[in-house]
């Protein structure tokens, strides 16, 4: 059975991976970022092709992971943008600087890594970080689903947006060039249990 997969995602890749790869970069400027939700997208085919209950739908199907996939991407850049004040580590072990949202280096720090961090949150912070970057809702929605005056919800979705830039910090140490892009990323040592690495 598992030969047999591979079988058929070798040819699915052989089939769809340049197609797949010019609808991912219409999206996507960075090359990296796309060749990366590229292979993401061929993981998650290979992974949940027993899913697929209708072969002649098999087309539609692997669209619909590439737009999932670029869907995760920009959610995750936004979540990244939002807490662009987290700052760049210098040689020293200090940060200055900033991380912009066009990260060109060969890593970043994917939504699974995020994920503990977000869920250590307290609930109140949790909650308005999660409405904001993950279901689009804009303060003034997040105020009015919340219960909140908009100055009160501002406030709450900056508070939570500086805890979890506090958690990241705490988790991770970061490496970027002079324009504040992430090259790299370790994760520090240590038994945090909101730390995933």
């Amino acid at each position: 059975m598992d030969f047999q997969l591979t079988s058929m995602t070798s040819e699915i890749w052989d089939k769809y991976a340049s197609g797949l790869k010019k609808f991912i970069r219409k999206r996507v400027r960075n090359e990296h970022d796309a060749e990366d939700i590229l292979q993401d997208v061929f993981c998650k085919i290979h992974d949940n092709f027993y899913k697929l209950q209708n072969v002649h739908k098999l087309q539609a199907w692997i669209y619909q992971i590439a737009r999932n996939a670029v869907n995760d991407y920009f959610r995750y850049r936004k979540v990244m943008t939002g807490m662009s004040d987290i700052p760049p580590q210098t040689a020293e072990g200090g940060y200055a600087g900033s991380i912009n949202d066009e990260s060109n280096g060969p890593c970043s720090v994917p939504y699974i890594c995020l994920k503990p961090m977000i869920d250590h949150l307290p609930d109140k912070y949790r909650e308005a970080v999660i409405l904001f970057y993950f279901e689009g809702l804009k303060n003034r929605e997040i105020a009015d689903k919340l219960g909140l005056s908009l100055p009160a919800a501002k406030s709450r979705l900056q508070r939570g947006r500086e805890k979890l830039r506090e958690l990241l910090l705490d988790c991770c140490q970061f490496e970027l060039d002079k324009y504040g892009n992430v090259l790299d990323y370790r994760f520090k040592s240590g038994d945090r249990h909101y730390c995933s690495e």
